[in-house]
């Protein structure tokens, strides 16, 4: 997939990526196979960054052991499995260390203790601020489909006439006990079809960087964007973000889910597993922040692409009823991380064939992402190269029976028109748990906002009929105000130029 790595980044942004991606899961050896080099791989740039002295970093080993055995930070055997990659290159260099200097050999001893204590700190450094990435936690097969080793089971052939039953919803944000609830009262819906929008897990960006892997701690600044939140570029002067990430801003901004996927996978296991219910995940940016996320994303839920974000993408589609759902990655919208729907790249080429392929059989589409086209919420703006690139380029020339997204943590209905200025409704379901959203004030909302429900915890049921999809916004324990709607094809739409 073409990718904008570093979309408007200044050129010293691009050159400190650079040393990342050389030094990025190099530090420990990538391999501690045959082929595992004896060396610390990546201390040659190190040591250019650092300007350190490159005599004697050719081969250079270190006594590690007693610093990782006192990182409280390394859980869930993380020290074990550093311990073990660590250790063929600590005993081999012990043996073979070799300083060279312009007259040959001299006072290896001395030298010896020196690179030592340079490895030590060098080590302690990624250990400490990288205990993160080593510990991520696995995934418990008992919330995995025995059969498949999958989160969702397929999606079955239906036999039956009657309108397909959807239910939809997104935004849980680690917080377990909502979104429990709105899984039951899910399943006392009986649908045939889940989709959920996005937001499964809670965790943070390591420095509101992307994810270099181990060497994203080793980039002195990062330029800090939000959009929408202009008063964030003041953080980029803040130098290592993602080691003050680490050590300060662990307990306000978790970088990491305590149980990673588990939470999801247990809350939602009656209504994937007992049920058998198909589950179509999207993914939402903070389920994207980390490369070991995305994979574990991939296995578990995209069924039909390569798990790799990188070359492939966590987009798909099933089909149902008559109509074909096309799953998005909207990507994480943070700077200079990979751009999952730039212009002519992978993703936009097969959404695109895609709905041409399901207007030509006759098929309805739905599409369902993350980050939505058109948005009223104050808190959080929509996206304008989804909108650009999705709703209008794309979206606008197809028969479109409905989009669904998440990302702002309320219910929104709105419409805009799509081809032949036919109505296309728009719908905002981010209340599985996650704290509320607030409409935006009257000057700043969609022109095409119809509902607005803020404060209440909801699902959506769709019902999916031949030509049209009736639609309800569901408040779970029956708190707070509802809506229905029906999107009936060729309607016409009220703001149709």
């Amino acid at each position: 997939m073409t990718t904008s790595l570093f979309r408007g980044a200044p050129k010293s942004t691009v050159h400190q990526a650079h040393i990342a991606r050389r030094l990025g899961g190099s530090v420990f050896g990538e391999d501690v196979g045959d082929d595992y080099c004896p060396r610390v791989r990546g201390l040659e740039p190190l040591a250019q960054l650092v300007s350190i002295p490159q005599t004697g970093m050719r081969q250079l080993g270190w006594s590690a052991r007693a610093v990782i055995g006192r990182l409280p930070l390394l859980q869930h055997g993380s020290r074990d499995r550093l311990r073990q990659a660590v250790e063929p290159s600590r005993r081999a260099l012990e043996n073979e260390i070799v300083v060279t200097g312009a007259n040959g050999p001299s006072n290896v001893s001395a030298m010896r203790r020196v690179w030592r204590l340079t490895g030590a700190a060098v080590v302690s450094t990624f250990v400490v601020a990288c205990g993160g990435p080593l510990t991520h936690v696995a995934t418990d097969p008992r919330w995995l489909d025995p059969f498949t080793g999958r989160a969702s089971v397929p999606v079955a052939a239906r036999t039956s006439a009657e309108p397909v039953r959807v239910a939809v919803y997104g935004d849980v944000r680690g917080e377990r006990e909502k979104h429990r609830a709105v899984v039951e009262a899910i399943r006392a819906a009986r649908p045939d079809l889940v989709v959920f929008t996005g937001d499964a897990l809670r965790c943070y960006p390591v420095g509101h960087m992307p994810d270099f892997g181990l060497a994203t701690y080793l980039l002195p600044f990062w330029p800090q964007v939000q959009r929408g939140y202009p008063v964030v570029m003041l953080a980029s002067l803040v130098p290592f973000p993602a080691l003050i990430h680490e050590t300060i801003g662990r307990p306000f901004a978790p970088p990491r889910d305590a149980d990673g996927w588990n939470g999801f996978l247990a809350d939602t296991a009656p209504l994937r597993l007992s049920d058998r219910v198909p589950f179509v995940f999207v993914p939402g940016n903070h389920d994207e922040y980390h490369q070991a996320d995305r994979r574990e994303l991939a296995r578990l839920f995209v069924s039909n692409e390569t798990p790799d974000r990188g070359d492939v993408g966590l987009f798909f589609s099933v089909e149902i009823g008559g109509y074909r759902v096309h799953a998005l990655d909207t990507g994480d919208d943070l700077f200079g991380d990979l751009d999952p729907i730039d212009a002519g790249g992978r993703q936009l080429k097969w959404l695109e064939a895609s709905l041409a392929d399901a207007d030509a059989k006759g098929l309805r589409s739905i599409v369902a992402m993350h980050l939505p086209a058109y948005s009223s919420t104050a808190e959080d703006e929509p996206s304008p190269t989804v909108r650009t690139r999705i709703a209008e380029e794309i979206l606008d020339k197809h028969d479109i029976a409905l989009v669904v997204a998440g990302h702002s943590h309320a219910y929104e209905r709105l419409e805009h028109p799509g081809r032949g200025g036919h109505a296309v409704t728009h719908i905002i379901t981010g209340g599985g748990g996650a704290p509320f959203h607030h409409e935006a004030a009257p000057a700043t909302r969609d022109a095409g906002t119809k509902v607005f429900v803020e404060g209440t915890t909801h699902f959506v049921l769709l019902e999916l009929a031949a030509d049209e999809v009736r639609g309800r916004m569901v408040p779970v324990a029956g708190a707070g105000k509802s809506d229905s709607f029906v999107a009936r094809r060729g309607q016409i739409s009220a703001r149709s130029p």
